[in-house]
């Protein structure tokens, strides 16, 4: 993970996260329903 400070100073923080590639999907997309109307056309 990288967070830019609002000085502009940037700090690099490992994680791990327990989520699948599904819910990656839907949280990039906002949520699972956007991800169906997405497949849906």
């Amino acid at each position: 993970m990288i967070i830019t400070k609002p000085d502009g100073s940037v700090v690099e923080i490992e994680g791990k996260h327990t989520m699948s590639e599904d819910q990656i999907e839907w949280f990039k997309a906002g949520s699972a329903l956007n991800v169906i109307r997405q497949k849906m056309g």
